[in-house]
């Protein structure tokens, strides 16, 4: 069936390359896109736009994953929502590949999909679920945690500024409802990690202009309506969000493009204030 098929996906990130290895592993016939997260179709390198028009032309099924856009007729296997469009799926997109090729997650790629789907949470559920010992969980998570920054090209220069940024919050002995800081990049997984289990809310504001939130549901779908997208015709993918976070109850928002990350910040702490007036007044009931 690989021969009726041709896949057209980023090597951009660890869901992309295991996804990559994958489609090697089972012989499927696919092109891999040269561009950097928010690969679109539209952007595709010539050579491939040639070949999907050349499968076309043969009836194969050509599938691209997690490149925004129009897909003019290729089936999009994503599960991301990308300004205005929903793709949002309970499933990731390296658990959609598998099943088309009708083929079971290996134990990494297991934990690979539920770091891409809900991060450290869902991959020590998982471990939990398949009975693994804290230990081998952690061990797990954690080489899953720095094949992710590698992939995503995090530099040492990177790493020490988030060190620093992080260090600026002082000790943390419990776990804070909020935590926002400065960072100079948008690598922000130089601090998602560092700072893992140290809070319910994170806003990181970079100074390249991109702002991501990580944190509780209702936080994320006030972002969604305050702060949308500003010209989803010529710019439609300077927001985003994680597909599943209702469900979840909480997820990750981010923007970067004429979003103020002052008002942003204030939206944020305006909600939360909010929360805890509740939860007092609650209390004295």
């Amino acid at each position: 069936m690989g021969n009726n098929r041709l896949w057209v996906t980023p090597n951009n990130d660890l869901e992309a390359k295991t996804i990559v290895e994958m489609l090697q592993r089972e012989g499927e016939d696919f092109l891999v896109t040269g561009q950097a997260w928010g690969a679109s179709w539209d952007e595709l390198e010539q050579d491939i736009k040639q070949a999907i028009d050349r499968a076309k032309e043969e009836e194969k099924q050509v599938y691209g994953v997690e490149l925004q856009g129009d897909s003019n007729g290729a089936i999009n296997v994503d599960h991301h929502t990308y300004g205005e469009d929903d793709r949002s799926n309970p499933k990731s997109s390296i658990e959609q590949v598998a099943e088309i090729l009708g083929v079971e997650l290996t134990l990494d790629e297991q934990f690979v999909s539920a770091n891409d789907k809900g991060y450290i949470p869902a991959m020590e559920k998982l471990g939990a679920e398949l009975g693994l010992s804290a230990e081998d969980s952690q061990e797990i998570i954690a080489n899953i945690r720095m094949r992710d920054r590698e992939m995503q090209g995090v530099t040492l220069e990177q790493e020490a500024q988030a060190q620093e940024a992080v260090e600026k919050l002082g000790k943390i002995a419990e776990k804070r409802e909020y935590i926002q800081l400065d960072l100079p990049h948008s690598k922000t997984s130089t601090v998602t990690d560092r700072l893992y289990g140290k809070y319910d809310n994170l806003l990181i504001t970079s100074g390249d202009g991109e702002t991501n939130f990580y944190g509780k549901a209702d936080i994320i779908k006030m972002l969604l309506e305050r702060f949308p997208n500003p010209d989803p015709e010529n710019n439609p993918y300077c927001r985003w969000a994680s597909g599943d976070y209702e469900n979840l109850g909480y997820g990750f928002w981010g923007g970067n493009k004429n979003l103020n990350q002052d008002e942003v910040k204030a939206a944020v702490q305006t909600v939360l204030q909010k929360s805890i007036d509740s939860k007092d007044n609650r209390e004295e009931i």
